[in-house]
């Protein structure tokens, strides 16, 4: 056989080859579907496994888990004194790519995160008193706040990016995560890190600062600033 002619006939059996695999990717990639699951009432969400959550403050419904097949039936919920666990039965193989849960409830003040979730507020998530929002892992939280006192922790790698509004601003980092929160617009700010993580805060009256480590805050606002730096960390002003 002829060179060409050799490469020819590998070339089109290579393509034959691939046919069913494309096929069957394809096919893998459309069978995302959505379903409905019921809930009790929550004030509190707990993201226990690598989830995509996506909150909306508004009348109770029924919980949406949009996902491949396989994977949104692994998706569970257990809802205990208040507070919604969501997590994944059995070994955890999928990413958290793959599972979407949707969520809506008319009174949360509680956002957490115990590993490599992802938690974003769609719309604002608004509360009489205080809202508490944290990490233990790597995850992420983003959305709008708007209450009196908002507290937000991160014990690990995990990054906080908010916005909103509140009069006492509370911050707690332990490890290298990050709080984003420049358009977070508090009248009081307390900042403390141990560790590495950095802090991006707003404060019109007071910013009282503790760090020990690297960790670094920067500001936004006027405040009168009260700080203890023990190790390499920096406040400045942005």
């Amino acid at each position: 056989m002829k060179p060409l002619s050799r490469f020819a006939f590998v070339f089109t059996l290579a393509t034959a080859a691939m046919i069913p695999l494309l096929s069957c990717s394809a096919s893998l990639a459309a069978d995302v579907v959505k379903v409905e699951r019921p809930v009790g009432d929550f004030q509190q969400v707990e993201i226990m496994d690598a989830v995509n959550v996506f909150l909306t403050q508004g009348p109770a419904k029924p919980a949406i888990i949009e996902a491949e097949s396989n994977a949104g039936s692994r998706v569970e919920f257990e809802t205990s004194g208040g507070v919604l666990k969501v997590f994944l039965k059995g070994s955890s193989f999928f990413s958290h790519h793959d599972v979407n849960v949707y969520l809506t409830a008319p009174d949360v003040n509680g956002l957490s995160i115990f590993g490599s979730g992802d938690l974003k507020v769609l719309g604002k998530l608004s509360g009489k008193d205080t809202i508490k929002i944290s990490i233990a892992g790597s995850g992420n939280i983003s959305g709008e706040l708007n209450a009196p006192n908002v507290n937000a922790s991160i014990a690990g790698a995990g990054d906080i990016k908010v916005k909103g509004k509140t009069r006492n601003l509370r911050v707690s980092i332990a490890g290298s995560g990050d709080y984003n929160g420049f358009d977070l617009m508090a009248e009081n700010t307390n900042v403390s890190i141990v560790g590495s993580g950095d802090a991006h805060v707003y404060a019109s009256k007071i910013l009282s600062v503790s760090t020990a480590g690297s960790g670094d805050v920067s500001y936004l606002g006027d405040p009168q600033v009260h700080s203890s730096i023990m190790g390499s960390g920096s406040v400045k002003k942005r």
